[in-house]
């Protein structure tokens, strides 16, 4: 793995009132820019809630020349993918550490790439209080092969190399965003049972019962 990738590079908003204060931490999209993201990383900070924004692998100050995060490499892609839930539960535990933090109020808001980065790290780290996944997506080979511009040469390298839908959700299956998707539902439908039933379960007073479940 090139050099510049072994360091997590992120930026960091804190509110001006002392803490402890929720935090979140920002995930962003595939090939875009910063700048819009740090506006909405501010204006969070300006609402209370410290946010770190880390650059996924091969991303910022992580790129070096020929590498991206989603290669025509399997191994790479899933390697990369691997890297960044760990990443993501890296900044988890960096934020636990900081005293203007509260280490119970940990969140993690992903944007497109970020979102199915988030989805994943939520998946297998429950130490996340909240997750918020913004136009994320599943059903990873039909992302590939629709007509997005931004992983064109990737799909047609892919193609060129034999590689087909089918193939492609095998060997991704192990990143596959419908997995954790799937138990999440399970969990929403167990949270409507026992809502119903009036058993094991409060509401917080919200906009209603079925908006803000709270299980005991």
């Amino acid at each position: 793995d090139p050099a510049e990738n072994h360091t997590v590079w992120a930026k960091y908003w804190t509110p001006a009132e002392r803490g402890p204060h929720p935090a979140m931490i920002l995930l962003h999209w595939l090939g875009g820019t910063f700048e819009a993201l740090e506006i909405v990383a501010y204006r969070m900070a300006e609402l209370g809630v410290c946010t770190l924004a880390p650059s996924l692998p091969h991303y910022g100050k992580r790129r070096s020349k020929g590498e991206s995060m989603l290669t025509l490499s399997m191994e790479k892609t899933l390697r990369n993918f691997r890297q960044a839930v760990l990443d993501v539960r890296r900044c988890g535990d960096w934020l636990a550490a900081r005293g203007e933090v509260d280490p119970a109020r940990i969140g993690v808001l992903g944007i497109s790439l970020g979102a199915i980065v988030g989805s994943l790290a939520a998946g297998v780290d429950g130490n996340f209080a909240s997750v918020v996944l913004v136009i994320g997506g599943g059903d990873l080979p039909s992302i590939v092969w629709n007509d997005s511009p931004e992983i064109q040469q990737i799909r047609e390298e892919l193609t060129k190399h034999g590689y087909t839908p089918e193939k492609i959700r095998e060997e991704w299956k192990g990143i596959e965003p419908l997995t954790i998707v799937l138990v999440l539902g399970l969990f929403g439908v167990y949270a409507f049972v026992v809502s119903v039933q009036n058993a094991h379960y409060y509401s917080a007073p919200y906009l209603s019962p079925f908006y803000s479940p709270c299980l005991t």
